[in-house]
């Protein structure tokens, strides 16, 4: 069994019972009517903020802390286990367990007197979700007063079943019956094997969660994967293997499935991934902004690479849904869009059942007389840095210079919101920026109240500036991701093994380990990262950097864990493995011919290319700009028609194959 299993993503993404039934079956579920009213629809809120809004009649809340050095001190000094709730603001289980589990007045006592609480959003704070990704929102994590983890709960517990867990879990502590155990595994030294074999150890175990029945990686449980459709693309590319493309596109063929055809935009998951006819039965309908830049950068690719124009057509309406929906006013995108409605009188969330048979089932004007699903108003740096690399992507597949601006506009943004002095970029920001004391308001879990570097922010945004250097040669971009990554390297990287920290080292201790870890697929993206980024700034130390990173989480134990979660690996460690493909516009003079070369380069199909303007010096001074496509093997020879050029790379290729 590898990182997610489906009992997770079951949880993960919902609950297999309506919550109208669960509240029939409580006996002590208190649902305060007036605080919905004062907060907005669904009426959730954090300790934070439930205290600025409501009266000195208020009941009593959960005493939540923040995850810090201080915290676990107060934890280890009082001797109290302590409550680590992980969640997101999309999650409808999330919700379930706010609504229903944490404002009872007995789960509250309990918590109050026995255990010190945090509560963690994943998306702000992604080194602790990616911790913790395992366990499924929401994760409920139980840890002893030195941090180790004693408990781990996959999903939402009503209180009659989470009361006597915390009974259990106290009554253990104090007979001193309770031992650490946690399951997360850590590369202790790096790896020596040749890249090859590493590679194809990861490749063999990715393969083993295809489901060539119904298409797709995993079994009933199925999510969009785009990682491993990249990789599919990839290695169908850089094999000549159909094989793989086949596998890639029938997996985006199945994924259609999750496409909500009134408005656009991919549904979570699927709980009918086993289906041989339809994922459609068991959506899950959160639009998570993660899952539409990943399914944009498939489609995209997947047009350029076969020309089918129903590719373009999937890719151009995630595009429409996420302007339509989650497009903040300053051209950055908004974190979700809530599955669901809620206009339950008893202010529970309704389940996916519910509400696909329900609000999805209606048209455009019945859903807006209901009213539209909740959108979480967060920026978030790493996703939209994601979005920069699929509408770059897009772009590049349909010359349509619109996406090219969009992405542009994403880039602006981030460059004057979400950049620090030291070159590195903030996860999150909100547009238009709250009033004061509103930064919270609504939401389930606190923001955290500084900026904090973490490395899965970096990896994305330093993709994203490539992207964008690559379409439009501004050599802002470039020097912004170049600058981004002395700075990643500077404060999050490990300097004995090699690797990068989720963030800047702390002293907080999770039992025998410490939390200073190196997040497995975050590395994987920083590594793809900085091997493009030396082909365009010619510093070779990335490329080490980057192999001593891939070699750092390499451990068998830690592939076997990542199953399905393998493509970011793949990509990268295959990419340091075959090289980039260095495609040059050479020319003394930006002119429309050097123009030409570039877009028809821009439009060619050649994952692995970096592509640039430069000066004769490496390549001989000509009349006219050429182009030129290289590996450290061999070269094409000059191309002056832009119309021979995208024949003449797929020609390299196919001798690439053959060295």
């Amino acid at each position: 069994m590898g990182r997610y299993p489906d009992s997770r993503l079951l949880l993960l993404f919902s609950s297999i019972y309506s919550p109208s039934r669960l509240v029939k079956r409580l006996s002590n579920v208190t649902v305060v009517a007036g605080l919905i009213g004062l907060v907005g629809l669904f009426g959730l809120v954090s300790s934070a903020s439930l205290r600025a809004a409501t009266s000195s009649a208020e009941p009593a809340t959960v005493d939540w802390q923040l995850w810090d050095k201080h915290t676990f001190a107060k934890a280890k000094t009082e001797n109290k286990l302590i409550f680590v709730n992980v969640g997101t603001e999309w999650c409808t289980a999330c919700k379930w367990m706010q609504q229903i589990t944490l404002t009872d007045p007995a789960v509250i006592d309990r918590l109050k007197k026995d255990f010190i609480s945090i509560a963690i959003d994943a998306e702000a704070q992604p080194d602790i979700g990616e911790r913790y990704a395992a366990w499924g929102w929401p994760a409920l994590i139980f840890l002893n007063p030195d941090g180790g983890q004693v408990k781990a709960i996959r999903g939402n517990k009503v209180p009659k079943n989470f009361i006597p867990v915390l009974d259990q879990l106290s009554a253990a502590h104090h007979l001193h019956k309770l031992s650490a155990e946690d399951s997360f595994p850590q590369s202790t030294s790096n790896a020596t094997d040749e890249l090859v074999a590493l590679r194809d150890a990861a490749a063999t175990r990715l393969d083993k969660e295809y489901d060539s029945k119904n298409s797709g990686w995993g079994g009933k449980a199925k999510s969009s994967l785009p990682a491993a459709v990249q990789y599919a693309l990839w290695r169908s590319h850089i094999t000549g293997d159909s094989l793989w493309l086949d596998r890639a596109l029938q997996t985006l063929t199945r994924s259609n499935d999750l496409i909500d055809p009134v408005w656009g935009g991919m549904a979570a998951a699927t709980l009918s991934g086993d289906n041989p006819d339809s994922w459609k039965a068991g959506v899950i309908p959160e639009k998570k902004t993660v899952v539409q830049a990943g399914a944009l950068l498939n489609y995209a690719e997947a047009y350029q690479r076969t020309g089918d124009k129903q590719w373009l057509l999937q890719a151009t309406g995630i595009v429409n849904y996420l302007n339509e929906f989650v497009r903040s006013p300053q051209g950055a995108y908004y974190a979700s869009q809530d599955g669901s409605v809620n206009s339950a009188a008893d202010g529970i969330s309704p389940s996916a059942t519910e509400t696909r048979e329900g609000y999805y089932a209606l048209n455009d004007q019945q859903r807006r007389k209901i009213g539209l699903p909740h959108v979480d108003k967060t920026i978030y740096g790493d996703i939209n840095g994601r979005l920069i690399s699929a509408l770059v992507q897009l772009f590049e597949a349909s010359g349509d210079v619109l996406y090219l601006q969009q992405a542009e506009q994403i880039g602006d943004y981030l460059a004057t919101q979400h950049l620090l002095p030291d070159g590195w970029f903030a996860q999150s920001t909100q547009d238009p920026a709250p009033r004061h004391g509103q930064r919270n308001l609504g939401r389930l879990r606190d923001l955290p109240n500084q900026q904090k570097m973490f490395l899965r922010t970096q990896a994305h945004i330093g993709q994203g500036m490539l992207a964008l250097f690559k379409a439009n040669g501004n050599p802002n971009w470039l020097r912004r991701a170049d600058k981004l990554a002395e700075s990643t390297i500077s404060y999050l990287m490990n300097l004995e093994q090699g690797g990068f920290y989720s963030t800047p080292l702390t002293k907080i201790q999770l039992g025998e380990q410490s939390f200073n870890y190196r997040p497995f697929v975050d590395n994987a993206v920083m590594a793809n990262f900085l091997v493009d980024l030396a082909g365009y700034v010619n510093k070779p130390v990335y490329v080490e950097i980057s192999e001593k990173a891939l070699r750092s989480i390499s451990a068998p134990e830690v592939i076997a864990y990542e199953g399905r979660y393998l493509g970011e690996y793949l990509l990268a460690i295959d990419k340091l493995i075959q090289g980039n493909v260095i495609i040059s516009v050479v020319t003394t003079q930006l002119n429309q011919a050097t123009h030409d070369l570039h877009q028809s380069a821009m439009a060619s199909y050649e994952p692995a290319k970096i592509l640039r303007i430069e000066k004769p010096g490496k390549y001989p001074a000509t009349d006219n700009p050429a182009l030129y496509a290289c590996t450290d093997q061999i070269c094409t020879q000059p191309i002056y028609d832009p119309k021979l050029v995208a024949g003449e790379i797929s020609k390299f290729r196919e001798k690439l194959r053959t060295l």
